[in-house]
Order: structure tokens, then sequence, then C-alpha cells
């Protein structure tokens, strides 16, 4: 089995994740699936399984958001987030079928631009503040 762990490194590398995969178990795997908007953070979950297809769907749709203007869902590429093959398999709305009554459309980072992905401050700034609370 393998767990989720912080870097010791203080800064983000280009096109690495915030966090590394080993096979030692130095805590509780967490991950965390965030909404974000202009003024900040509007739905978040934190799940200790692996995030896959339904687990990625049952947030969507939990967040529960609904927009007045349109807005944009703005995804990386990653696995679960392209996935209509396995949704379909499951019986699940493809995420465009998933966003359409809620007034937002989906768009797609350019392929390894971790820096372009807002979420990503946020992620290096709960790794600081575990950083520093270690030290």
């Amino acid at each position: 089995m393998r767990y989720l762990v912080l870097p010791t490194q203080k800064t983000r590398c280009f096109w690495r994740s915030p966090f590394s995969l080993c096979n030692r178990k130095p805590g509780t795997l967490s991950n965390c699936l965030q909404s974000k908007q202009e003024q900040g953070v509007v739905h978040y979950e934190l799940v200790e399984e692996r995030v896959d297809v339904k687990v990625f769907h049952d947030f969507l749709t939990s967040a529960n958001v609904n927009f007045e203007e349109k807005s944009y869902l703005l995804l990386d590429n990653a696995s679960i987030h392209r996935a209509p093959k396995k949704r379909k398999q499951l019986g699940l709305p493809t995420i465009e079928e998933q966003l359409n009554p809620r007034n937002a459309e989906l768009t797609y980072l350019p392929s390894r631009s971790p820096q372009l992905n807002p979420v990503e401050l946020l992620f290096n700034t709960i790794r600081h503040n575990i950083e520093k609370a270690r030290a």
C-alpha cells in the first residue's frame, strides 16, 4: 500500500505534485477535493480513500453550487477528470451533463501546467503551514 507524504523541499517543482507517494505509513491518508471561486473556497471534502471517478462524481454532486452567471469549472488533466468510458460503465453522467443544469462550462488546463491551477496555491499554503507547525 502507498501513502501520501509532504515533501521536504520548500518550493513547488514544475509539473510535480506538492505531495508524493511512499510505501510507509507516516499518518492518515487524506485527499482534499475543493471548489474554489474568486472569493475563496466554496466547498471542500477530505476523503480518506483513493479518489476515483465515483468519488469525484459524488463531490461535484455534493458541491451543489448553482451559478447565476455562466461560470467555468477549471480542471487539470487528472485521469478522474477525463474518464467518459468509466463514467458510462458506472452509469454516471458525463461531467458536462452534470454541469449543464448549474450554468457551468467545463474547461481544461494545458498539460503539465500546475502553475496555472489556482487550487495549487492553496495546496502550497496548506503544506507551508504544516511544515511550519512541525518545526
